[in-house]
C-alpha cells in the first residue's frame, strides 16, 4: 500500500512540474517580442525597438504585468535616445504609474541627464537628488557625479559641486578628464593652490584644456611666489598664447623678473 501511495505521489509531482515547465514555455514564448524589443534597443536601433515595445504594452492588458511595466519604461528610455520631445512626460507619466517599482530609481537618474542636457540645471539637480548612487551601474557612476557637479557648479553650489568632481575624477571614464579641470578650478578659486597647480599641470597635453591650463599654472606660480618658475614657464608660453592673454601673461613674468631683481627684464616685458 505504502509502494502504491508512493507511485501516486510520484506521479502527481511530475504531472505538477511538467504543467509548470510548459505553463514557463507559455510564458518565454508570449513575452518574445519584448524580448526582441530589448535587443533591438541594446543594439541601439531606438525607433525600431521603442515600435515593439510599444506593441508589447498595448498586447498586455493586466495592468500590473511586469513586462508591460518595463516596456513601458523602454518607450521612454527609447524617447530619450532618440531626443523626442515627449520623453521628459513618458518618464514623469512612469514614475507615477509606477511608485514602487525599482525601475522609478533608474526614471529619476535619466530625467536628471535629459534636463542635464537640455542645460535645465535647477531641474536637473532636482532630479538627480533624489538618485541613490547604489541602483546605478558601475559604469553610469562617473556620468553621474559629473553632470550633478556641473549642474550645481552652474547654480553657484560650489561646495557640493566639488565633491561630486572629486569622485568623478577618480574614475577611468570619459568624465575624469573635465572632472578633474573643473575639480582643479574650484581648488584654485578657494585659494587651494598646490592642489590646483597639480591637477591643471596633468592636464597640460589635454587636446581639450590643453590651450587653457597655462593661463592657471601661470597666475599659481604668482601667487605662491615662485618667481623663477613663472619666467620659465611664462616666457614659454607667451610665444603661443592668444593675442587676448599675452598682455596679462607679460605682466606676469615682468613681475617674476622684477621680484628676482632683473629689472632690464622686467622692463622689456612690462613694455609687452
Amino acid at each position: 500500500m505504502k509502494k502504491n501511495n508512493f507511485f501516486v505521489l510520484s506521479f502527481l509531482m511530475l504531472m505538477f512540474f511538467h504543467a509548470k515547465a510548459q505553463k514557463t514555455l507559455v510564458y518565454a514564448y508570449e513575452d518574445a517580442d519584448f524580448y526582441e524589443a530589448l535587443e533591438l534597443f541594446n543594439d541601439e536601433k531606438f525607433a525600431v525597438a521603442q515600435r515593439k515595445f510599444k506593441k508589447v504594452y498595448d498586447r498586455i492588458e493586466a495592468p500590473h504585468s511586469e513586462i508591460k511595466m518595463n516596456a513601458e519604461y523602454y518607450i521612454a528610455l527609447c524617447a530619450l535616445e532618440l531626443f523626442n520631445k515627449d520623453a521628459e512626460y513618458l518618464f514623469v507619466k512612469f514614475i507615477d504609474h509606477h511608485p514602487q517599482s525599482p525601475k522609478v530609481r533608474k526614471a529619476r537618474y535619466q530625467l536628471g541627464k535629459y534636463n542635464y542636457r537640455k542645460r535645465r540645471w535647477s531641474t536637473t539637480i532636482k532630479w538627480f537628488e533624489q538618485v541613490d548612487e547604489n541602483d546605478l551601474e558601475a559604469s553610469e557612476l562617473s556620468e553621474f557625479h559629473f553632470k550633478y557637479g556641473y549642474s550645481l557648479f552652474k547654480k553657484k553650489q560650489k561646495t557640493e559641486a566639488k565633491k561630486r568632481f572629486y569622485i568623478a575624477k577618480d574614475s577611468e571614464s570619459d568624465y575624469k578628464v573635465p572632472a578633474l579641470f573643473y575639480y582643479a578650478h574650484l581648488e584654485y578659486e578657494d585659494g587651494l593652490y598646490e592642489t590646483a597647480y597639480k591637477g591643471f599641470k596633468s592636464l597640460e597635453d589635454d587636446e581639450v584644456f590643453g590651450s587653457i591650463v597655462p593661463y592657471y599654472i601661470t597666475q599659481i606660480l604668482y601667487l605662491q611666489k615662485r618667481y623663477e618658475d613663472l619666467i620659465i614657464f611664462g616666457s614659454l608660453f607667451l610665444d603661443s598664447a592668444s593675442t587676448k592673454r599675452a598682455p596679462e601673461i607679460a605682466r606676469l613674468v615682468g613681475e617674476g623678473y622684477y621680484n628676482v631683481g632683473d629689472y632690464i627684464n622686467s622692463a622689456i616685458y612690462f613694455e609687452k
